[in-house]
């Protein structure tokens, strides 16, 4: 099963699908993406949050950082490469039961690993650490 960004959105900017931070080195933006099938419509939308090393900073003490994506300097592209690469781990599965539920690895780029479960297919779950929402 093939996965791709199908499209990118953020309420946070404006114009929602193509918009810029202020700053571009400095920013936390919430992310909506469209994921499903290469070739098909239809996609899943799942949310997550794009920010810079300088923002993640700022996070409080006991705070938590979930479905969260660094970058050095905000791209739209960036963050459609960077979800894609992750998409590509799911090249194996037949199915989005499959998908959500397969354990998911990591590559860090430091060359450690990470490796984390999927949870189940529910409203409100989390697929890849990115918050899912189904219609």
């Amino acid at each position: 099963m093939q996965l791709e960004v199908q499209s990118a959105w953020s309420v946070d900017l404006n114009p929602p699908d193509g918009g810029m931070p202020e700053d571009l080195e400095d920013f936390e933006v919430s992310v909506q993406l469209s994921i499903g099938e290469v070739g098909h419509g239809g996609g899943e939308v799942f949310s997550l949050v794009v920010c810079s090393a300088s923002a993640l900073c700022r996070v409080e003490s006991g705070g938590f950082v979930t479905a969260t994506l660094v970058l050095e300097r905000f791209d739209w592209e960036a963050v459609r490469a960077r979800v894609g690469k992750l998409l590509r781990n799911c090249d194996p599965c037949q199915s989005w039961d499959e998908v959500v539920v397969a354990p998911l690895t990591l590559h860090a780029s430091r060359g450690g690993r990470l490796t984390r479960p999927c949870t189940r297919r529910v409203p409100g779950a989390t697929l890849w650490g990115l918050g899912g929402e189904h219609p």
